[in-house]
């Protein structure tokens, strides 16, 4: 790894200290409305990502006909399904309350979990990265302050999402923007999942890395394997999502198929 690169990347991340899908909504589970946000600007950015996301990565996986925002006195943000099909709620943490006087940070959330939402349900390192990624691009696109996040990010204390942010970045930069957003198409069910919570699924990243030319094969995997053991050391320890490692993978030849 170019290690002052990723330093210095690292301190642009976005959204680390806020998001947090690992707890998701228990199955059939509404949510405590504390507060919900009313707010058209709000509104119109989330439908703007929502539209940016179907261009770069296809139609969403499950149908979404609303997005409810709420402010919830909550440690993190995260994301879920409502009672009736097609809607789904964001909710962003009051805490530390500067969150909702800060634009930046609102925005940057909202962003994050606008992948999550296009993506229901899959979660693991590779997609917490890619949700880091979207955000950092479209709050630069649409000129919003993401200052607080630089501050923020250098006492390390979401080293995680820094990481997967990272590693993503970095398979961006080998095998391109639309090779990586394929990665999304290769979701699956986890193995084991708590019943007491929705489906979980996972990237395939084998057959992801398998979709890749052999030049950008080894090089991706090589930069997922630098970061593996860092990202499983600074994993929650209730992470429940499953995290596949790259094996060495080869293309079946026609004569074998």
């Amino acid at each position: 790894m170019k290690s002052e690169t990723i330093k210095s990347r690292l301190l642009v991340i976005l959204l680390v200290l806020f998001i947090n899908i690992t707890e998701s909504p228990v199955l059939g589970s509404e949510i405590s409305e504390t507060r919900q946000v009313k707010n058209r600007e709000i509104d119109q950015f989330v439908e703007r990502c929502l539209s940016k996301l179907r261009s770069k990565f296809g139609n969403p996986y499950e149908p979404i006909k609303q997005v409810k925002i709420y402010y919830v006195d909550s440690v993190f943000c995260k994301c879920g399904r409502l009672s009736k099909p097609g809607e789904f709620y964001i909710q962003l943490t009051k805490r530390p309350k500067k969150v909702i006087t800060q634009p930046g940070l609102v925005f940057g959330a909202l962003a994050h979990e606008c992948v999550h939402l296009n993506n229901y349900n899959l979660n693991d390192p590779y997609i917490e990265g890619l949700c880091c990624l979207f955000a950092e691009d479209i709050l630069k696109e649409e000129n919003k302050d993401w200052q607080e996040y630089q501050k923020m990010i250098r006492s390390g204390a979401f080293m995680f999402y820094s990481l997967a942010y990272g590693m993503m970045l970095e398979l961006r930069d080998v095998v391109g923007e639309a090779d990586l957003n394929l990665i999304t198409k290769f979701g699956e069910e986890d193995e084991k999942h708590d019943k007491q919570y929705e489906t979980q699924r996972h990237v395939n990243i084998n057959r992801w890395l398998l979709s890749l030319n052999e030049a950008k094969r080894e090089k991706a995997r090589s930069i997922i394997l630098d970061y593996y053991p860092l990202l499983k050391k600074t994993a929650d320890p209730n992470w429940r999502h499953q995290f596949d490692l790259p094996k060495l993978v080869k293309p079946v030849s026609k004569s074998q198929s």
